[in-house]
């Protein structure tokens, strides 16, 4: 039996299993819409055997929070810094001073 026919049995006779390609995308996707109740625990079962889609699972969650933070800073620009003239001279000698 061929690597590709097994594959094939496993999925026939466990519908409710998925590959971690489908799992990654699962995950992915979710980011923007939400999973149908089926299609969670799929992916639940999945990540309790997967190590890999659960530290790719983490990663995205992670990734997501640091998003949400930096979104939620009302105007990037307004946090520039301006050097004071005297800040620019001592920077200015410094360099001339090397």
């Amino acid at each position: 039996m061929t690597q590709n026919n097994h594959n094939h049995l496993i999925k026939d006779k466990m519908p409710f299993m998925i590959s971690c390609d489908q799992a990654t995308f699962i995950i992915s996707k979710n980011q923007h819409e939400k999973n149908d109740f089926p299609t969670k625990m799929k992916l639940m079962l999945h990540l309790a055997m997967c190590l890999y889609c659960r530290r790719y699972n983490k990663q995205i969650k992670f990734l997501d929070k640091i998003i949400n933070k930096v979104k939620s800073i009302p105007d990037l620009n307004s946090f520039q810094h301006k050097l004071s003239s005297e800040q620019k001279k001592r920077i200015s000698n410094s360099i001339k001073n090397q």
